[in-house]
């Protein structure tokens, strides 16, 4: 009896679970056709272009680019306010789901979203993780036995490029993971190339590459057919090249020891393909012609006029082509003059890898980084252990401006004459150069005087200290009125 009466309680509980059992609603995986998905390439390339800045400062809501950049100071550099998001991811991972999300429409957390550690078959749509678990990028061309892909944070900060192309080969060496939508098979057949903007160039230039900062050089001078290029530290005029633009975006690259055009080898250069001199060849026109994507103020990604994609780049030994990537290897600074010269810095921006320092930026491309007594006072164990960047000094326009007086109510007699506190330098007025030296004090990187140590001694502690140059720099900027 009592197992009947079990049995009919089972039965009842478990017709009652399932009714109370809701079933569960799963999006369909609508992938879009070939010509769509092209369609929609062509579409983010307008909205998201090649060479802007993907972050909070250009669009609220990320759903554009824009010319301003983040403002930190390296790739690695993060913050949550400004850099690029999507769905809980930032910068280049971000990036690489926000282009995933628009052309799907399916969240990164879907199941459908299948996550393999094995590249196996790569297609348009695909988010990849490569290079250590480090970068993330968004195929969105698949063209034999390469990729073409879209990322933002690699070339700069916040930057996105359009156009770089990795072979099956290189991606194998840097792959980690790969997340494809299932059902998808897209390759992106028929996307257009990336809208490359041009730049005309005409003049006599040295060509330092960004990687290694040496010149591109002919070996030895020579002036011979497949004679090869390389790069070299100056040391002579002879590397200097002659750019003339022969029409359209293309131009020919004449190195001024010979008259013969620099050259990518072969009837139809590929990746990694020499460069050399050659004469020209009307024939074979479009490996001897150059375009110039402007990369930064006096900086160029040279593209092929042959294949857009292959540009010029240093491979540590030969120069070659290179498929784009938008690696310093491939980024050329015009010089007219390679020598030192004296570097005018101009206040760039606040750098945020140390809270103590901004960055300071030459017209030449250079940069250093400052001590900012401006804005940070407390003690600092790092600043201690280093010496002081000795630059002009460049206001922030941002900081309020300095006390035009200067002139303390609190002087000090020595003798006939008056000193007066916080002018520790003695120079009759108290600026940056007073508080400098009150820190250089503190840090034991500069002995003052009996007479300098009561002038800069403002708060009357016994003692010289962040404190004290903390004060003299908001008599400086006109925060407080006496010490």
């Amino acid at each position: 009896m009592k197992r009947k009466i079990l049995s009919v309680i089972l039965m009842l509980c478990i017709i009652l679970g399932s009714l109370c059992i809701t079933p569960v609603q799963v999006k369909a995986v609508s992938i879009p056709s070939e010509s769509a998905f092209v369609s929609k390439i062509k579409e983010l390339q307008e909205r998201f272009k090649h060479g802007e800045y993907w972050n909070k400062r250009n669009s609220a809501d990320f759903s554009k680019t824009g010319k301003i950049t983040c403002g930190l100071a390296s790739v690695w550099d993060f913050d949550k306010n400004i850099c690029g998001e999507c769905e809980n991811s930032w910068q280049c991972m971000g990036f690489a789901w926000k282009m995933a999300n628009e052309c799907f429409g399916i969240s990164r957390y879907s199941n459908s979203w299948e996550k393999s550690w094995d590249l196996g078959t790569v297609h348009a749509g695909d988010v990849l993780r490569i290079n250590k678990d480090t970068h993330s990028i968004f195929v969105y061309k698949v063209d034999g036995n390469k990729i073409y892909y879209a990322d933002c944070n690699y070339t700069g900060h916040c930057q996105v490029q359009w156009g770089a192309t990795m072979s099956y080969t290189e991606l194998k060496s840097k792959f980690y993971y790969k997340q494809h939508l299932s059902g998808n098979n897209l390759t992106g057949t028929g996307t257009a190339k990336p809208a490359y903007t041009y730049t005309n160039i005409s003049g006599t230039y040295y060509l330092k590459n960004l990687n290694n900062n040496k010149y591109l050089t002919v070996d030895g001078f020579a002036d011979a057919d497949k004679a090869n290029l390389s790069t070299a530290e100056y040391s002579s005029q002879k590397q200097k090249i002659t750019i003339t633009n022969v029409g359209g975006n293309n131009h020919k690259l004449v190195p001024t020891c010979t008259s013969r055009l620099i050259n990518a080898w072969g009837n139809n250069p590929t990746n990694g393909a020499n460069v050399n001199l050659y004469h020209f060849d009307s024939s074979n026109a479009s490996s001897q012609y150059w375009r110039f994507e402007k990369y930064s103020e006096n900086t160029y990604i040279i593209h092929l006029a042959y294949d857009e994609n292959l540009c010029l780049a240093n491979s540590g030994t030969n120069a070659v082509v290179q498929n784009r990537t938008g690696y310093s290897s491939q980024i050329w600074v015009l010089e007219s003059v390679p020598s030192a010269h004296n570097h005018n810095y101009k206040y760039q921006y606040f750098l945020a890898s140390h809270p103590h320092y901004d960055q300071y930026i030459c017209s030449c491309g250079t940069y250093k980084i400052d001590y900012n007594t401006a804005k940070y006072y407390d003690k600092c164990e790092k600043c201690k252990e280093q010496e002081f960047v000795d630059i002009p000094v460049v206001p922030n326009p941002d900081e309020p401006k300095p006390n035009p007086d200067n002139k303390p109510s609190n002087p000090i007699t020595n003798g006939n004459q008056e000193m007066e506190l916080g002018d520790i330098n003695g120079d009759g007025k108290i600026d940056t150069k007073d508080a400098r030296l009150a820190l250089l004090a503190y840090v034991g990187k500069q002995k003052l005087t009996t007479e300098q140590i009561e002038l800069a001694d403002v708060n009357k502690d016994g003692k010289v200290d962040t404190k004290d140059a903390r004060q003299i720099l908001l008599y400086y900027v006109g925060k407080i009125k006496n010490f």
